[in-house]
């Protein structure tokens, strides 16, 4: 399926460049660090809405569109709206499952959920309705919130890998996600240093940030196979709630990436965030090189 995603992605791919922010880094070396976790959205990559998710907020017809047409149920106006409307009543009514089950922060799978929109428009057809399914959830992902690599973060992944034992994902995120590094870094995950038991993506989890939930099974990992403590992991991401307070609740160092003023999120209206400060700021990748002592 990364194979769809990759073409997908690139052939949809845009200009998606960081607008600086005016923060100011705070720089300091981190000593005792032994691995490193990144967020991906805002963080690795620039993101046109900040972030992955399903948010209301944005003006997407064009992104629905571009989806039904994937799920072959035509792109008339009248079906381009109710299938906005079944989308979003479909991540609502799963959230609610999920919470009953005892999900703190409920993720969606979302090719699940197009699924479930091509049903109920009555043109879901099989397993070529699957594959359907995961191309439509690409090409709306891909109209509504394209991607590019943010400046310097491959070789902050290489140098992370040099001076660190092991380098991790934590992150929202959706089945297509992974492939983004193939796509827009010409490279596989693996090729970074990356190791599937060191990422946790929240799809797959069934959590999504804020919940610790979703650092827990990387954090066992880390212990078990190479005696890593969380106060030993370094967490890197561009969220002052999702990011800085769901890793310092679970023990771990922070870093605030502070590079894209259109993914910053300082949440300054956030009453868990309240006397929670990064380790340190970063408003470049070039920067994570003082972090991270030789």
């Amino acid at each position: 399926m990364c194979r769809l995603c990759i073409s997908v992605f690139r052939a949809r791919a845009r200009d998606v460049k960081p607008i600086p922010t005016d923060v100011s880094p705070l720089l300091r070396p981190l000593h005792g660090v032994r691995a490193v976790l990144f967020d991906v959205y805002g963080t690795l990559f620039a993101s046109a809405s900040g972030d992955v998710g399903h948010s209301r907020a944005a003006p997407r017809r064009e992104a629905f569109r571009v989806a039904i047409e994937a799920l072959g149920c035509g792109s008339e106006a009248r079906a381009v709206e109710r299938a906005r409307d079944i989308y979003f009543e479909e991540i609502a009514t799963e959230h609610r499952r999920r919470i009953e089950a005892g999900a703190e922060r409920p993720e969606v799978r979302i090719d699940e959920i197009w699924r479930r929109v091509a049903e109920r428009l009555g043109c879901f057809d099989g397993a070529s309705g699957r594959r359907a399914a995961y191309r439509a959830a690409v090409e709306y992902e891909a109209a509504s919130n394209p991607v590019a690599s943010m400046p310097g973060a491959v070789e902050a992944l290489r140098l992370s890998a040099r001076r660190c034992e092991a380098i991790g994902i934590v992150s929202n995120a959706q089945f297509f996600t992974p492939c983004l590094f193939e796509a827009y870094l010409n490279a596989p995950l693996s090729s970074f240093g990356f190791e599937e038991r060191y990422c946790a993506w929240s799809f797959r989890i069934g959590e999504s940030k804020p919940s610790t939930r979703i650092f827990a099974p990387v954090l066992d990992a880390l212990r078990a196979n190479l005696g890593i403590a969380p106060g030993e992991v370094l967490y890197i991401g561009n969220d002052m709630l999702n990011d800085v307070y769901t890793a310092h609740k679970s023990g771990c160092r922070t870093v605030l990436f502070a590079g894209d003023k259109r993914s910053l999120r300082l949440r300054e209206e956030e009453s868990d965030c309240r006397g929670v400060a990064p380790d340190t700021i970063i408003t470049a990748w070039h920067q994570l090189a003082t972090i991270l002592p030789t």
